[in-house]
């Protein structure tokens, strides 16, 4: 999906699944996912979901999301997965892109925030590669806030070396329950707490 509309207009997703929605396969059937936002100046997510009781899955299948924001100012975010479970007995890979002429704050590749009981559970290997974009603080390659993250985890962040404030962490995890694999993050530019990977 390809979010339109352009100018000094919020919330253009390319892709957005509300409260309670299930994408689903059976079996060994894949799902693919992929969102492109709109350009507008805030929310211009390239894929959000949003609601408890949403969910992406599949069997065994593989589970592929990719995630482009648009936006020229704030919380435009490539993946947004609001309370959302992911899960599959195979292999899930999430990749999300801020823009990187963003002006302002939250322009995170990947964002994910969860309850205690959120997950994403693949029972294969779970990569999560995101890139934050421009602005001036609080622009991730991937913010993960509460719930699990289950599988073989292959977790890359990178924050662009020109934004200008605070906290543009390449990877921020907090309170997140991960599984054993390697995270790996690159912190962007700032005059402070502009960590590679931050965890609490």
């Amino acid at each position: 999906g390809t979010g339109g509309r352009t100018g000094s207009v919020t919330c253009i997703e390319g892709v957005n699944l509300s409260a309670c929605s299930t994408v689903s396969a059976g079996g060994s059937g894949a799902v693919n996912i992929t969102g492109n936002g709109g350009s507008g100046t805030v929310f211009n997510r390239g894929v959000y979901v949003n609601g408890a009781g949403s969910a992406i899955e599949s069997t065994s299948g593989a589970i592929t999301i990719n995630g482009t924001a648009g936006g020229t100012v704030s919380l435009n975010r490539g993946i947004e997965l609001g309370y959302a479970d992911v899960n599959t007995g195979g292999n899930i890979t999430l990749t999300g892109t801020a823009p990187a002429g963003a002006s302002g704050v939250f322009n995170t590749g990947v964002y994910l925030l969860g309850l205690p009981t959120t997950a994403i559970d693949a029972g294969g290997t779970l990569t999560i590669t995101g890139n934050g974009g421009g602005g001036s603080s609080f622009n991730e390659g991937v913010r993960v806030t509460g719930g699990a993250l289950n599988g073989t985890l292959n977790l890359n962040g990178t924050a662009l070396p020109g934004t200008t404030g605070v906290w543009n962490s390449g990877v921020y995890l907090l309170n997140v329950n991960a599984a054993t694999g390697s995270i790996t993050g690159t912190g962007g530019g700032g005059t402070g707490f502009n960590h590679g990977v931050y965890a609490v």
